[in-house]
């Protein structure tokens, strides 16, 4: 009877386990990746605006897992200070401020700062930036040390305007003179600052703010530190603390690291946007997804015209050879509802792409998508049979099953032992 007994058990282990196995095949999101290539030099602008607007309206998509270009491009190149080790920095200067031991609090609390300012090319976590620098002027302030967390206090507010202390956390004294310097920051003189690189289409953030494609020139800024980044997709992004002087007209002008796979991004979108005029379904898709590990791509395609940015998107699928295409749309870059204009492109293109991907069929779901013309004989036919929904779905009905099957077959084997009670009342 133990036997049966154990193997009873290990039968619904098992089915359990095949069944979530399963699951996590059924929850697996296609792997993505996003291309934009400028048509013309002119277009070089207008394509990294709408590079960053479909960035991130793709990285909040839940339909598909967004592989970016960036650590397959960076392949090779020497490593860059990551500030990894900040946050456990930050927990350790708070715990230490928690317990009164404010010496260790500023000490622990100084290098996490310096550690955000040596990565200052990456993307500005605002809140671990608000928190590391509001409890370290606090714990200066406590130590008697005043001038100097005002200072840091400062530095916060120029960064983060809005920034306060939690009433809870606290105490009233203390937000007292947060309060002051908060206002005297309000009423600082202000200087301009000109922001350029040489690579046309850079995006420009300030403060973790961004400012647009340079050339800026931002009027205004309050006197003091400012945290100036310069990203462009395939460059080394670079950052930087700039200190603004009341009155004057300061200027960066800063050039970009290209990344190792730089030059070869370029040449296969190049034959990509050549051959999507002629081609169905072009082979340098293939080589690109290849590459990038994934196993779809958007490929957005930006020219310039007569009535402003002409966009037309492809959507490549590897496994089905499939391809999707958008239909042409005009956009006013001057016009301030540009960047609300491609959002909506965009969702409309993802939610369209989606319906087909868990449809898995080759058939537009909505408007705005034209049905590919031809497909390759014998190869990749974008029927039901090549969705991935559906033989996850087939996996749990299999797996499921088989763990139910050995649960019963080897559960009813064995009948009760001599002497052994089947019901107790």
């Amino acid at each position: 009877m133990r036997v049966s007994r154990v193997a009873e058990v290990l039968a619904l282990v098992v089915g359990v386990w095949l069944t979530a196995v399963a699951g996590w095949a059924w929850g697996r999101q296609p792997s993505v990746t996003l291309l934009v290539v400028a048509a013309d030099s002119k277009a070089e602008p207008g394509a990294a605006r709408v590079f960053g607007v479909a960035r991130q309206n793709m990285q909040q998509t839940r339909s598909f897992a967004f592989v970016a270009a960036d650590g397959v491009l960076a392949r090779g190149r020497k490593a860059v200070p990551r500030a990894s080790g900040t946050k456990v920095l930050y927990r350790r200067g708070r715990e230490a401020y928690d317990n009164l031991e404010l010496n260790q609090a500023v000490k622990l609390l100084k290098r996490a700062a310096s550690d955000l300012d040596a990565c200052l090319g990456e993307v500005v976590d605002l809140a671990l930036f608000t928190d590391i620098y509001a409890y370290w002027g606090s714990a200066l302030v406590l130590k008697g040390k005043k001038q100097q967390g005002e200072k840091v206090y400062r530095t916060l507010l120029i960064f983060q305007p809005k920034a306060e202390l939690d009433p809870l956390v606290f105490p009233p004294s203390l937000s007292a003179i947060f309060n002051r310097v908060s206002r005297e920051v309000q009423r600082s003189g202000t200087g301009s600052l000109r922001i350029d690189s040489a690579i046309s289409g850079t995006e420009v953030w300030v403060d973790g703010i961004f400012r647009g494609i340079n050339p800026v020139r931002l009027e205004r800024l309050v006197k003091g530190e400012h945290i100036v980044r310069l990203v462009r997709r395939g460059y080394q992004s670079w950052g930087r603390k700039y200190s603004v002087i009341e009155g004057s007209q300061g200027a960066i002008r800063q050039g970009l690291e290209p990344l190792p796979g730089l030059g070869r991004m370029e040449g296969l979108g190049a034959q990509l946007a050549s051959a999507v005029r002629t081609v169905h379904y072009p082979e340098v898709a293939d080589e690109l997804m290849d590459w990038m590990g994934v196993d779809r791509m958007f490929f957005i395609l930006v020219g310039t015209g007569a009535d402003g940015l002409m966009i037309r998107a492809f959507y490549y699928d590897r496994h089905s050879r499939s391809c999707l295409k958008a239909r042409k749309k005009v956009f006013n870059p001057s016009d301030p509802s540009f960047g609300e204009m491609v959002n909506l492109f965009c969702t409309a293109l993802y939610m369209d792409v989606s319906g087909q991907v868990i449809a898995g069929t080759g058939l537009p779901t909505g408007g705005g998508t034209e049905i590919p013309i031809r497909r390759d004989a014998g190869v990749g036919q974008d029927s039901s049979g090549s969705s991935w929904w559906l033989w996850t779905a087939i996996g749990v009905v299999a797996a499921g099953g088989v763990g139910l099957a050995l649960y019963f077959i080897l559960g009813g084997q064995a009948g009760p032992a001599d002497g052994e009670v089947i019901f107790s009342f």
